[in-house]
């Protein structure tokens, strides 16, 4: 009872200090309708950015498809949906917004690719490739993504699609491309990321970067981390300061495993983001984006974070990622000017043009 009375009392005082105005009040149907609206809204915002870093991610991991090792795939420069791609409440929107009832529907296609060479336009329903049938049906998202995964780079596959009520045929034929898709996520901080499967560009970094070209080298940058290992590398790092944790724990008496690991993680991390600075130009002056200018970048960057100019933990400091890239841009041009491969230099590749230039 006196529990009761408590909260009794507590709630009597809080209401003194309720909101005092009169708001209209909000009919339930009208508040709805502005959901559906909003939820429209930010559908085809989040379709647009998508396609922003689609197509500048084409160039990039098409161009630097050599580069890549095993790590290739097919790209076929489409981005094709079903109702299996949405969720809950978003699936019933996107379902209505772009007609997701019908099958896989082709929300857009990338200029000069090869979905763009086939003739595919946005809008066009896929009923079937090489033979598989792409019917509007539950998992058909999944049967999608395995049909484009498995193209050939270079092999024409037969392709049916309808538009506008008409059945028709075509042949795709996609390139080979470094095997990292990128993913722009809903995000307002400006960031983005690499975890070795992929790319992950947030929504606030898209509106950050103001023109394609500076898109490129965020692109650029995150796609080196995947292709030099730097993922991999660090994990590697961790497990090794991990064990050394584990063994000085054991000695000492202190559980400091998990430090280890951390400052595993830690050992080069400046270098692989140098590195991957470096490597990013590279690939995006290789795509035939303007990297003349591409420090710059870093100058607005600092304006955004003061405190990254003179220092950082994990990353190196703006001024000097600013100074390497701009050195980075002048090495590119005479690369080019010299008629010489877009090839970023190694150690072991220099160390080799000593030996064999000497007298």
């Amino acid at each position: 009872m006196p529990k009761l009375l408590a909260c009794g009392l507590l709630l009597v005082a809080l209401g003194a200090c309720a909101p005092v105005t009169l708001r209209p009040e909000l009919d339930p149907k009208v508040t709805e309708a502005e959901k559906e609206a909003q939820r429209e809204i930010a559908l085809r915002e989040q379709l647009r950015r998508q396609e922003r870093a689609d197509r500048v991610a084409f160039r990039l991991l098409t161009a630097a498809a050599e580069l890549c090792g095993e790590k290739k795939a097919p790209l076929a420069g489409l981005k094709v949906l079903s109702a299996d791609h949405y969720r809950n409440e978003w699936r019933a929107t996107a379902s209505r917004l772009y007609g997701l009832e019908r099958g896989a529907v082709v929300a857009y296609v990338l200029p000069h690719s090869p979905a763009a060479d086939a003739g595919l336009q946005a809008g066009d329903v896929l009923t079937e490739i090489e033979g598989r049938a792409l019917r509007p049906e539950a998992g058909l998202g999944r049967v999608l993504a395995e049909a484009l995964a498995n193209m050939v780079p270079g092999k024409a596959h037969g392709v049916r699609y309808v538009r506008a009520g008409e059945t028709r045929s075509t042949t795709l034929s996609p390139v080979a491309a470094c095997a990292y898709p990128v993913l722009v996520a809903a995000d307002s901080t400006v960031n983005a990321f690499a975890d070795g499967r992929r790319i992950v560009v947030t929504s606030g970094m898209m509106r950050f970067a103001e023109t394609d070209a500076e898109l490129a080298l965020v692109i650029g940058h995150e796609l080196a981390h995947n292709v030099m290992g730097h993922v991999e590398k660090k994990m590697g790092n961790s497990l090794i300061g991990l064990l050394i944790g584990a063994v000085v724990s054991a000695a000492s008496g202190v559980d400091v495993t998990r430090l280890g690991a951390d400052l595993g993680a830690l050992v080069y991390s400046k270098e692989f983001e140098a590195e991957a600075d470096y490597v990013g130009l590279y690939y995006a002056a290789r795509a035939g984006y303007p990297v003349d200018h591409a420090a710059h970048f870093w100058r607005r960057m600092a304006v955004e974070h003061p405190k990254a100019i003179g220092h950082g933990a994990t990353h190196p400091d703006t001024a000097s990622r600013f100074v390497a890239l701009d050195a980075t841009a002048r090495e590119i041009a005479a690369r080019r000017s010299a008629g010489e491969p877009l090839v970023p230099r190694t150690k072991g590749a220099a160390a080799a043009e000593g030996k064999t230039s000497g007298p």
